[in-house]
C-alpha cells in the first residue's frame, strides 16, 4: 500500500513537471491579429504577433493618417518592418506619412525603380528618417514575435508591359505562418506572376489568403486556389471597385469565405490552431 502510494505522488510530481515544459499542457501562441483596413481599392494591412508589428503595404496617401490612426488605437508606438509589395500608388500611397508619424525600424521593398509622385514621396520619407530600404532579390524569412514570414521576390525585375498595372506582376509575395497556420498575402500578382511563383513549389496549403489584385479575375487565381486550398480569402475592393463577378463565383466554387473591404474592415485573429474572421461593417 505504501509502494502504490509513492509511485502515485512520484507519478504527480512528473505530470507537474511535465506541465512546465515548453509545449506541454497545452499552452497557446500568443495570438496573431491581421487588420485589413478599409480604406477603398487599396492594401493597408497590419499585423501584430508577441508586441511586434508588420505592415504589409500603406494603401493611397490619403490612407496614411488612418494607419497611424489605427496604430494609436492599438497603442503600436514603433512598427517593426514596413513590406511593399509593389509601387502603385495604392500600396505605397501612404508610407510617406506613416514614416513620418511613427518610428518603423525597416523597410523591405522590392528592387527596382517606382515612376509616381507617391513614390517619390515615399523614398523622401525614408531618406528623411534616415532609413535605407532593403530591395529583394532573393528570397527572406523573419520573425515576427512568434509567427514566421517569408518573402519571395520575382525571378527578374524586367517589366513586361507597358501599361499602368504592368508592375503588378514584381509583386513581393508574403506567406505568414503562425504556429499550423499559414496566411499569403499575394500583393498585386497577375498571371506571370502567379505562374512563377507556383511552379517555384512556394505553395501549401493556407488558412488565409489575401486574393491578388483586389478581387480582378486572373485565370491562374484557380490554380492558386487549388494549390493553397484556403479556408476564407480577404479582398481588398470598393463599393466603386468591387472584386469581380467570375472571381466571387470562383470562390464560390471552390468553397473559400470571402471577406471583402468594401464592406468594412476584416480582422483576422490566430491562436496558431484556428483563424477566426470578423468584419466590422461601415457606419
Amino acid at each position: 500500500m505504501r509502494n502504490k502510494k509513492q509511485i502515485s505522488l512520484l507519478l504527480a510530481a512528473l505530470f507537474s513537471l511535465l506541465l512546465l515544459l515548453p509545449g506541454c499542457g497545452g499552452a497557446s501562441l500568443p495570438s496573431l491579429t491581421v487588420t485589413f483596413l478599409s480604406v477603398e481599392k487599396a492594401d493597408a494591412i497590419v499585423l501584430t504577433c508577441g508586441g511586434e508589428t508588420l505592415i504589409i503595404d500603406a494603401g493611397e496617401t490619403d490612407d496614411g493618417d488612418k494607419l497611424l490612426d489605427h496604430l494609436q488605437q492599438q497603442n503600436v508606438t514603433a512598427v517593426n518592418t514596413l513590406l511593399i509589395t509593389h509601387f502603385d500608388k495604392d500600396h505605397v500611397g501612404g508610407a510617406a506619412a506613416l514614416l513620418a508619424g511613427v518610428t518603423v525600424k525597416r523597410v523591405i521593398v522590392p528592387a527596382y525603380t517606382g515612376s509616381s509622385d507617391e513614390y517619390r514621396r515615399f523614398v523622401s520619407a525614408m531618406e528623411t528618417a534616415g532609413i535605407t530600404p532593403e530591395a529583394l532579390t532573393e528570397p527572406q524569412t523573419f520573425s515576427l514575435g512568434d509567427a514566421q514570414v517569408s518573402v519571395d521576390p520575382p525571378a527578374s525585375y524586367d517589366i513586361a508591359g507597358t501599361t499602368d498595372d504592368a508592375d503588378n506582376d514584381l509583386s513581393l509575395i508574403a506567406t505568414v505562418t503562425h504556429g499550423n497556420n499559414r496566411l499569403l498575402f499575394a500583393g498585386d500578382a497577375e498571371n506571370a506572376r502567379l505562374n512563377e511563383w507556383l511552379s517555384a513549389g512556394n505553395a501549401k496549403h493556407c488558412e488565409l489568403i489575401k486574393l491578388p489584385h483586389h478581387g480582378k479575375y486572373h485565370k491562374e487565381l484557380k490554380n492558386l486556389l487549388t494549390a493553397t486550398s484556403p479556408a476564407c480569402a480577404v479582398i481588398c475592393d470598393s463599393e466603386k471597385d468591387p472584386a469581380e463577378d467570375k472571381t466571387l463565383n470562383l470562390l464560390t466554387e471552390s468553397n473559400v469565405k470571402v471577406y471583402e473591404t468594401k464592406y468594412g474592415t476584416v480582422t483576422a485573429v490566430s491562436d496558431g490552431k484556428k483563424v477566426r474572421v470578423e468584419t466590422q461593417t461601415k457606419e
